[in-house]
């Protein structure tokens, strides 16, 4: 009798035992032998040219300033002759980079190299027509900077990242008409960013 209330005890024991077990959630912690970690990096669109290492090549009627300048110099007077203009050439070239498809844009701020104070004359000239050619990655975008007192934008997005070498070629075209007298200027800006 004593063993069967023992039994009846023991047995009541494992009952409750059992419930426990089956209250307990699948993959609760003191079941698992695993874990599964999340990782993850955020990695930032950047495009830029490389600080130093800039240099100028192909030069021809021109005296260019420091390549690795964030504004880059080319004087042109040594072309200017009596009589107008002979070609003139600058090539400038840095490493670049973008790590995101990019878009480059040439921007020509006065249209033309425009003669301070000048007006038209009958003649002679009062600006000056160049032409910049951005290439990268054996693409090209160009800007015909003859358009004088109008600011204008060239723009091109290329189809990958892109990074290696990033040249700008200037060129002058000879002219028979000569320049009236004074300081011509313009200031083309090169971007590249990230395609929006």
């Amino acid at each position: 009798m004593t063993i069967f209330r023992n039994g009846s005890y023991v047995m009541a024991a494992v009952l409750l035992a059992g419930a426990s077990l089956a209250a307990r959630p699948a993959g609760a912690a003191a079941g698992d032998n695993s874990r599964a970690f999340n990782l993850k990096a955020d990695v930032a669109a950047a495009c830029s040219f490389e600080a130093s290492g800039a240099s100028w090549s192909q030069q021809q009627g021109v005296t260019t300033g420091d390549a690795n300048s964030a504004t880059p110099s080319i004087d042109f007077t040594p072309s200017i002759t009596a009589a107008g203009a002979t070609n003139a050439t600058a090539e400038w070239k840095s490493k670049a980079s973008c790590n995101v498809r990019p878009n480059i844009s040439l921007t020509t701020q006065k249209g033309a190299m425009m003669g301070n104070g000048l007006n038209q004359t009958n003649g002679f000239l009062h600006y000056m027509v160049y032409q910049a050619v951005a290439s990268w990655g054996g693409q090209n975008v160009n800007i015909d900077a003859n358009t004088p007192n109008q600011s204008r934008t060239q723009q091109q997005s290329l189809g990958s990242a892109m990074t290696g070498d990033f040249t700008v070629r200037f060129t002058t075209q000879a002219s028979n008409t000569p320049y009236l007298a004074g300081t011509y200027t313009d200031v083309l800006t090169v971007t590249i960013q990230p395609t929006t």
